[in-house]
C-alpha cells in the first residue's frame, strides 16, 4: 500500500522550483496546477498590472506597502498544509528578511478561470472531499476578496464578485 507523504513546509520548499511552480497543496494533497494559455497569460498580466496601479495609488492616498504578484504561493494554513497560487495576489508588503506570503497578509486573490479549473476555481465542492475549492478555501482563510475571471473569445473579461458584494457582474476590457 503506497501512501502520500505528510507535506511539510521544508517538504515543498526543497521541492525543484519547476516542480513547485506546477503544482499546489491542497488539504495536504498535490495537485497539478497546469499552465495557462496565452490569453489566460495576458489576462493575468494586465490584472495584475491594473490591481498594482491602483495599489501604488492607494499608497500615496493612505496605505502603504502593498504588493501585486502572479505565480506566487500563499500558505493558507499548516494542518494539512494547504499552498495556493492565485493567479494574482495584492497582499501587504512582507517584513524585510520575510519570504513567506501567509492568507492574513493577503487582501484580494484572483483567479482566471480556464476550461480544466471551472470546479476549483469558482466554489463547487464535492462534500465527499471536503472544502477543496480555491472560493472556499481562500474564505475560510480569511481572504476577503476573491474575483474569479471568465475569458471570453473576443478578449473581453467577465468579472464576477461572490457573496453579496454590491457589485456582482462588470465587463472588463483591456
Amino acid at each position: 500500500m503506497t501512501t502520500d507523504p505528510e507535506w511539510t513546509l521544508e517538504l515543498w520548499e526543497a521541492l525543484p522550483e519547476d516542480v513547485r511552480r506546477g503544482h499546489e497543496l491542497s488539504a495536504g494533497r498535490l495537485v497539478a496546477r497546469p499552465r495557462g494559455t496565452p490569453g489566460h497569460q495576458r489576462a493575468v498580466r494586465r490584472i495584475a498590472n491594473a490591481l498594482e496601479a491602483a495599489a501604488d495609488k492607494a499608497a500615496v492616498d493612505s496605505r502603504p506597502g502593498l504588493a501585486t504578484d502572479s505565480e506566487l504561493d500563499v500558505i493558507l494554513w499548516d494542518v494539512p498544509l494547504t499552498i495556493r497560487e492565485p493567479d494574482v495576489a495584492v497582499y501587504t508588503c512582507l517584513p524585510t528578511g520575510q519570504r513567506r506570503v501567509h492568507a492574513d497578509s493577503v487582501l484580494i486573490v484572483v483567479e482566471v478561470v480556464s476550461p480544466g479549473s471551472v470546479a476549483d476555481d469558482t466554489g463547487r465542492d464535492d462534500p465527499r472531499r471536503g472544502l477543496v475549492s480555491k472560493m472556499t478555501q481562500y474564505a475560510t482563510a480569511g481572504i476577503e476578496t476573491y474575483l474569479t475571471v471568465f475569458l471570453r473569445p473576443d478578449d473581453s473579461v467577465e468579472l464576477r464578485v461572490p457573496f453579496d458584494a454590491d457589485v456582482t457582474f462588470a465587463q472588463l476590457s483591456f
